[in-house]
């Protein structure tokens, strides 16, 4: 009985040998059958524009589940996890970066060739930097590619957005294109308001780029001063000026009028940064002059009794400012005031009514700008006062 017993043990386990035996092996048949993953087209070098995106592709064989990582210089980049990836807004501090995918399943992983971006710059658009777009003051812009007599209608043509300043803008707005600030290329629109400052917006979307207030610690724009020519406040009055190869950047020129808490006035030229307001050449300078007379007493630049309403002008390598009065209050002249545009210094005087015993004339010109011409000369009205054949620079 001892022997039955037992033999019917053996036999009766036999079946689970066999069994799990057979389980094994067919384990490592699926094994041996996943494949590793390896990459069949390699993500290619792009050459991507500032502000847009760029898109890299790969393509890989294996058995799936395929998973993906891609790394920008090494480093991973979050969320970038399918088998293309898309940078959502190139930099200048892409240029030359490296990317480069792995691919992996359970069976291995493998990763591709680096690929390289290279960052190319937008094609530039014809900039504004001046009062009617020229130092002729002409207006026309003869470059512009998409307006037409038939598309500026009603129904196609209007307002887009409003964007909030803090105070009036009778000066010209200016333009830059392509213009970097912060990472990014934008196309990009200044404002300058009588409350002493300036703005740089993103033409396109109308986000701020950057404000500055021109105003000295415990100042205030200016009062009307009795003349309701510029109300309710005087600040930048006139349109500044732009030279997009000056400094670092690029230059923006603006004579920006304040009052202290003594009741001092002030008239100041600066000098700005494009790209972040930032002031430069160690400005702002104050505007300040004396003239000689016929009859031996000079003639002071008052800041109180003048307003830079004229538009700026830049030739020569030279800041011209042109002053007239408020509502003709005396004693005023006609005041022309040059700067040396790279260090803000006084360079040249001229007072076309000197002698005129401040009655005027003045520079008006309905906030339009000097002219000049090929060879340097300058050309502007005067108004409201006497007429001088004579008048002799200092």
């Amino acid at each position: 009985m001892l022997y039955q017993r037992l033999c019917l043990f053996l036999f009766a386990s036999l079946p689970m040998i066999v069994q799990v035996r057979a389980g094994n092996l067919d384990s490592g048949v699926a094994e041996s059958a996943a494949s590793a993953p390896n990459i069949t087209s390699q993500p290619m070098n792009e050459t991507g524009t500032i502000g847009a995106q760029a898109t890299f592709p790969v393509a890989a064989a294996g058995t799936a589940p395929l998973t993906y990582q891609w790394h920008k210089r090494g480093a991973v980049i979050a969320a970038a996890t399918n088998a293309s990836y898309t940078m959502p807004a190139v930099s200048s501090t892409d240029n030359g970066a490296t990317l480069v995918v792995t691919v992996r399943n359970r069976s291995g992983s493998v990763s591709s060739a680096p690929t390289i971006l290279a960052v190319a710059a937008p094609a530039p658009g014809t900039d504004v930097v001046t009062y009617k777009n020229d130092l002729a003051r002409t207006g026309q812009n003869l470059t512009e590619p998409i307006l037409t007599p038939t598309n500026v209608a009603a129904a196609t043509f209007g307002l887009l957005r409003q964007l909030p300043v803090d105070g009036k803008v009778d000066a010209q707005p200016l333009y830059l294109s392509a213009l970097f600030v912060n990472g990014r290329f934008h196309n990009t629109v200044f404002a300058a308001t009588e409350h002493d400052s300036v703005y740089a917006f993103e033409a396109d979307s109308g986000a701020t780029l950057w404000h500055v207030s021109l105003l000295g610690s415990g100042e205030t724009p200016s009062d009307m001063l009795g003349c309701s020519q510029v109300e309710p406040e005087i600040g930048i009055t006139a349109t500044p000026v732009i030279d997009r190869t000056a400094g670092v950047h690029g230059v923006i020129y603006v004579v920006a009028m304040s009052k202290d808490a003594a009741s001092n006035y002030h008239q100041r030229l600066h000098a700005l940064d494009v790209t972040t307001g930032t002031e430069l050449l160690h400005g702002p300078t104050t505007i300040a002059a004396t003239y000689p007379t016929t009859h031996g007493v000079a003639t002071k630049f008052d800041p109180r009794q003048y307003e830079e309403r004229a538009a700026l002008l830049l030739t020569g390598k030279t800041i011209y400012t042109t002053w007239t009065s408020h509502c003709d209050v005396k004693p005023y002249t006609g005041w022309i005031i040059a700067f040396n545009q790279s260090t803000l210094a006084r360079s040249a005087i001229l007072n076309v009514g000197a002698n005129g015993g401040g009655a005027g004339p003045g520079i008006w010109m309905g906030g339009g700008g000097p002219a000049a011409d090929a060879t340097g000369n300058i050309y502007l009205l005067t108004g409201n006062g006497p007429f001088f054949t004579s008048v002799a620079g200092s």
